[in-house]
C-alpha cells in the first residue's frame, strides 16, 4: 500500500521545488549549461510523479482483485 503521507510530502516538495526553479532560472541566459540543468530538474520531477501514479494504479488494481 502507498504511504499517503509520503506521497503528499513528495508532491508538496515538487510544488516547492518548481516555484524555486522559476526564481533560480529567471533572467539566466539560455545556453547549453542552463538548458541541461533545467532538463535534469524536470526529468527528476517527472520521475517522482510517475512513481506516485504507478504506485496508486498498482494499489487500485490490487484492490480490484
Amino acid at each position: 500500500m502507498m504511504n499517503k503521507e509520503k506521497i503528499l510530502k513528495t508532491l508538496d516538495m515538487i510544488i516547492d521545488d518548481c516555484a524555486k526553479d522559476v526564481v533560480d532560472f529567471a533572467g539566466r541566459g539560455f545556453n547549453g549549461i542552463t538548458l541541461g540543468g533545467l532538463h535534469g530538474i524536470i526529468e527528476a520531477k517527472i520521475k517522482e510523479l510517475a512513481e506516485i501514479i504507478t504506485k496508486a494504479q498498482r494499489d487500485k488494481l490490487k484492490g480490484e482483485r
